[in-house]
């Protein structure tokens, strides 16, 4: 009798553990399932990337022939105004020699 109650005993654990075991099994297919689905939404998240990529790629080709472009016309726009500037203090000089010269021609008449 007691042996049957040993063995029992034995069996309650074992049919115990068991369904621990199942429900671990379980859990470990519902977590790897899990990471499946994350792997894919991952995966799918890097192809949308890269689409994204390869669309703004001859955007921004284009903005740095833009720039480049830009960066042309203020080094010409710098250079005109520096002649600008040099004409202007000719255009001065020139007033101012040519009232000179008005007043000492009035000198002269005087």
């Amino acid at each position: 009798m007691q042996i049957q109650a040993s063995i029992q005993q034995d069996w309650g654990m074992i049919e115990h553990q068991a369904r621990e075991q199942k429900m671990k099994q379980e859990e470990l297919q519902s977590l790897e399932q899990s990471l499946l689905s994350m792997r894919t939404a991952m995966a799918e998240s890097w192809g949308r990337v890269n689409l994204y990529q390869e669309m703004l790629q001859p955007v921004q080709d284009s903005l740095d022939g833009l720039r480049q472009k830009l960066e042309a016309i203020a080094g010409i726009l710098a250079q005109v105004q520096q002649t600008g500037n040099h004409q202007l203090q000719t255009i001065e000089e020139m007033r101012f020699s040519s009232l000179v010269s008005c007043l000492v021609r009035l000198q002269h008449l005087e």
